[in-house]
């Protein structure tokens, strides 16, 4: 008991809810099961073949426990990164110097909101959303971080953006916005947004504003396929709104992806800036008067040591072709069924098999968005939200609903209300968490518990 107290008064200190209910998995509730954190083991065999074992590792030489030259990365490291993004997305306009390595995206969010804004400047970014984006943006940097609710059509969430949402949130701040935060593949929604609805949107930043854009693309690669509803992900340096605008506004266009969602390395920590502005160049790169700021948040030798062959050849050039192969394997459209639509289809199928509803229809990146909003209870006393506060910064409805499938369903998910939806009752199912069998699993012991719900004294 004096254990378990001890370890729920470590659980209260954490703020980020994945760490959370990674935390309460292994120290307080072992047979839970984490459906909650954004990770993905699905190409941990793949690994394991071709880049974690003897014979793919080339020995470590001293230069290797030395520090990292450059720190932001080696150039056929970045560059067999570029030609991974140009073969697969078509990002046909990316130089050396126009990407830099640090340990993960939310480094990556970190530096450019350093590089380019000052403290106090606002940020806009459609809701729900990632949660890490205030630790990003806010704790160090000091921006101002303002989510806006994706208006409801007809008094009902679609959590469909348009154009007219991203207006109304630029015109509701003084002093107007300095950036626009868009990620797509959307986390938590899991879809791509529609190239047209891209096009019209960053048009309007580009010549009806002064904002920033940063794309984070980092669940670029995540795709199911096929993609029924044909809104296929179109990376921001694609449109044809940017290629097509003078140098200038490019510069105001930045894209941020990484290795831990697609590739499943989030271990690794492992992120990359991608942008044309000068401000964002000498703030990665260094000056002759200032350190680079991936001194701060570097990638490591070792681990560019060991992830090389993914980018890198035998003869040290770039050469992203196990890159690709790894995606192929992944997400790619193979007869056979790739590993993220096999375990997307197996989770669906439990989904439907148990009446759990979820919307949208998700097409990409590795996310359910779960529609519980008839299993909140409205005369909620919440005893236990009061003593357990897994989490304790969101509507007491959606804590207590939280608690009752961790504790009768043993699954943990991500409350909406965390990814700063408004309305309570939704939840984030992460797919690709665990293995196949834990995720369907975690599914039909939560279509028990619901049903049971059903079948009592209905709230």
């Amino acid at each position: 008991m004096e254990n378990i107290e001890s370890y729920l008064k470590q659980l209260y200190s954490i703020t980020s809810p994945e760490d959370r209910a990674a935390y309460y998995c292994k120290h307080i509730n072992t047979s839970a099961i984490d459906l909650g954190t954004a990770e993905n083991v699905l190409l941990l065999d793949f690994y394991k073949e071709n880049i974690l074992n003897r014979d793919a590792l080339e020995p470590v030489n001293k230069e290797l426990i030395k520090y990292a030259s450059p720190i932001f990365g080696k150039p056929e490291f970045r560059n067999g990164v570029i030609q991974l993004l140009s073969k697969s997305w078509g990002v046909d306009n990316l130089e050396t110097d126009n990407i830099y390595a640090v340990s993960g995206v939310s480094a990556a969010l970190e530096c450019l909101a350093f590089a380019l804004f000052q403290k106090g400047d606002n940020v806009i970014t459609p809701a729900p959303l990632w949660y890490g984006f205030p630790w990003s943006l806010v704790d160090r940097p000091g921006l101002n971080f303002h989510p806006f609710q994706i208006e409801k059509n007809n008094g009902c969430a679609t959590f469909e953006l348009t154009l007219e949402d991203v207006r109304k949130a630029y015109n509701s701040l003084v002093p107007s916005p300095k950036l626009l935060i868009l990620t797509n593949p959307n986390n938590p929604l899991g879809i791509n947004y529609p190239k047209e609805l891209l096009e019209e949107i960053y048009h309007w930043v580009l010549y009806s504003t002064d904002m920033h854009i940063i794309s984070d693309e980092i669940y670029g690669f995540s795709q199911i396929t096929p993609n029924q509803q044909n809104n296929t992900f179109r990376s921001g340096f694609t449109l044809d709104v940017y290629k097509e605008a003078e140098a200038e506004k490019q510069r105001r266009v930045h894209l941020v992806w990484g290795l831990a969602k697609d590739f499943g390395l989030s271990g690794f920590r492992v992120g990359f800036v991608m942008s044309k502005s000068n401000r964002v160049k000498q703030a990665m790169a260094g000056t002759n008067t200032t350190r680079t700021m991936s001194w701060f948040s570097p990638v490591n030798s070792l681990t560019q040591h060991i992830l090389k062959p993914l980018f890198v050849n035998k003869n040290n050039e770039a050469d992203p072709t196990l890159a690709i192969e790894a995606m192929n394997e992944y997400s790619g459209d193979k007869n056979g069924g790739n590993l993220l639509t096999t375990q997307f289809n197996k989770t669906k199928e439990h989904l439907d098999k148990g009446g759990i509803k979820y919307i949208p229809q998700p097409t990409s990146a590795i996310f359910f968005w779960l529609d519980l909003r008839e299993y909140l209870d409205p005369d909620c006393n919440c005893p236990n939200w009061k003593k357990e506060k897994l989490h304790p910064n969101i509507d007491p409805q959606e804590n207590k609903l939280a608690m009752d499938i961790k504790q009768n369903a043993n699954l943990v998910l991500i409350p909406g209300m965390e990814c700063y939806n408004k309305e309570p009752g939704y939840f984030r199912l992460c797919y690709t968490a665990q293995d196949i069998n834990d995720v369907t699993k975690g599914i039909d012991n939560l279509a028990a518990y619901l049903k049971s719900l059903n079948n009592s004294v209905k709230f």
